[in-house]
């Protein structure tokens, strides 16, 4: 203790020599016993940290590591419960051996495992003292000599195990039976004459083990008594019974009517042997209808839903399915991912994302993929995102990656655009070269016409009293003439036609 003291008062001078600072409220110990060493942390990089730490001060005081000595042991937090994993720790460039799974590993004789326990001191204790026991006992000594050398030397042997462990009655007791073991083979030289106290004792335990089996036998005995006099009643009414049946004439009896079988949230309302019973009354009877054995029951679960579907109404088998939680969840989660994972991948999903990035003007990659994260998916209690479901395992449908949105654009046949070429610009008077594209009315005019034609919302066109079909075209700007001369401009094309949309 006065070596480890006198270690953590001078490493931090040492480390502040070597450049390293300390954080307040940090949980990190470093326990220093001579030669023995124990570095405990919070989590893994702070604890190879320290090792770093640990590794410079001892080259500094030429201290030598034996990495193959070391040995390290994890325990790590696994959703909802802690479990134990192999850390990779490294000193001078070596890997630190890892305690495997469910082992444990001994510190200033205290043996450590996951779950805490005593048993690797258990099993050395019990072993240690049949092994000294045995050893003492072959021994040709006087038996007071043998009392010494237990005295002395195996209670000190294991004193150490009941200090830093927490061993109970049970351990000591088996300790205690492998002592007396041995010391009854010990030969009683001092005492030649015939002990008549023992002799006593064991005769009176030999009476009372005696009274003890006569009162066993007893109740055996009256119990056997008993049950010939039953058999004896049952004998007499059930020749009773039987002339009854044999003097009367017989007649129709009533069958008894059983309890009928209800389901309360999916559970039947009868005791549980009653069910049980039923069940496999029923099993045995459609077994026998639908040609089902022991080893292939499906033909009588296919003859029980057959009978179901066409015996029983949609409503019914409705409630059946809804009452059980299990069955729901299986049914339609299975369903619905099914149907979910088609529908993602039909027409109707990709014109919804399409209409999503262009809803209100042409989104940007970022921001659509902002929208598509923000309706399809949700915090988690862990801290990270899952998907939003409507019920477990039915999750929203999700509209395209964006990736997957531009393959889909690039499929619409939009027509031919084209990019202006320098021949166009060469009689104007210009500093840059002008970049941009334009469309042939004569193409573009016509596809137009026919999308408005072609809508649903083909009311809404105006035609000013002209012969239906007549469009009238508006052309316009955008950004010019008082544009600036380096600002982007375009010139739109539009029809009249088209009243509020």
């Amino acid at each position: 203790m006065c070596f480890n003291t006198f270690i953590q008062h001078i490493k931090a001078e040492k480390y502040r020599q070597f450049g390293f600072s300390f954080k307040l409220l940090n949980p990190i110990h470093w326990f220093q016993f001579a030669d023995d060493a124990a570095v405990i942390t919070g989590q893994e990089s702070e604890n190879q940290h320290l090792l770093n730490r640990f590794s410079i001060w001892c080259r500094w005081s030429n201290m030598i590591i034996r990495v193959d000595k070391c040995s390290t042991f994890g325990i790590k937090k696994a959703i909802t419960k802690s479990v134990q994993y192999l850390p990779k720790l490294i000193i001078s460039n070596n890997l630190i051996p890892t305690v495997k799974i469910g082992e444990a590993f001994q510190y200033l004789g205290r043996y450590f495992d996951f779950n805490m326990s005593n048993d690797n001191h258990k099993t050395e204790l019990t072993t240690l003292v049949n092994e000294l026991m045995t050893d003492i006992d072959s021994k040709p000594l006087h038996p007071r000599n043998k009392l010494l050398v237990y005295s002395r030397y195996v209670l000190s042997k294991i004193s150490w195990h009941f200090t830093i462990a927490t061993l109970h009655a049970g351990i000591r007791r088996c300790t205690e039976v492998a002592f007396k073991r041995f010391l009854k083979k010990m030969p009683n030289t001092k005492d030649k004459r015939f002990n008549i106290a023992m002799y006593m004792k064991e005769r009176k335990e030999a009476r009372f083990k005696a009274v003890l089996n006569h009162r066993s036998l007893a109740l055996e005995h009256k119990k056997s008594e008993r049950i010939q006099a039953k058999i004896v009643k049952a004998k007499e009414k059930t020749a009773a019974l039987t002339s009854d049946l044999e003097n009367n004439m017989p007649c129709n009896s009533e069958t008894r009517t059983r309890k009928a079988t209800t389901l309360e949230n999916g559970v039947s309302n009868m005791p549980v042997r009653t069910a049980t019973k039923r069940r496999r009354e029923t099993m045995t009877a459609v077994s026998a209808i639908h040609g089902a054995s022991k080893k292939n029951l499906k033909p009588a679960y296919d003859g029980m839903f057959d009978t179901l579907q066409k015996r029983c109404k949609m409503k019914d088998l409705t409630n059946y399915v809804l009452g059980n939680e299990n069955l729901t969840k299986t049914v339609v989660s299975e369903y619905y991912k099914k149907e979910l994972k088609d529908f993602e991948k039909l027409k109707e999903n990709a014109e919804r994302s399409i209409a999503t990035f262009y809803s209100s003007g042409v989104m940007g990659k970022r921001k659509y993929q902002s929208v598509r994260l923000v309706l399809s998916m949700t915090s988690s209690e862990q801290g990270g995102r899952t998907g939003i479901s409507i019920f477990p395992g039915c999750k929203v449908p999700k509209i395209l990656t964006y990736n997957n949105l531009v393959r889909e654009l690039n499929k619409i046949d939009i027509g031919n655009v084209l990019e202006i070429n320098n021949e166009y610009l060469s009689d104007l008077e210009i500093d840059a070269p002008i970049n941009g594209a334009y469309r042939d009315l004569r193409e573009y005019l016509p596809r137009l016409a026919k999308f408005y034609l072609s809508t649903d919302r083909k009311h809404a066109l105006e035609w000013y009293g002209k012969t239906e079909g007549t469009f009238l075209i508006a052309l316009g700007g955008d950004g010019c003439p008082f544009g600036k001369h380096e600002s982007a401009c375009s010139f739109l094309v539009s029809f009249l036609n088209v009243g509020r949309k």
